[in-house]
């Protein structure tokens, strides 16, 4: 697979998980994420950090 085709694999992917997140919101949802790239590891922090914030939003 090329490094193009990665990327866009990757970004594809990575937009399922915001919808996922977003559709989501005000319910408990257990997800998992597995990141081997060092340069998607921020995005998966990203969506880890929005998740805590749905979570903590929704338990107020």
């Amino acid at each position: 697979m090329s490094t193009t085709d990665v990327k866009v694999e990757n970004q594809r992917n990575y937009q399922k998980l915001m919808v996922a997140l977003e559709a989501s919101q005000g319910i408990l949802n257990l997800l998992i994420a597995v990141c081997d790239d060092r340069n998607l590891h921020k995005l998966k922090a990203k969506a880890h950090q929005l998740v805590r914030e749905i979570f903590w939003n929704f338990s107020d």
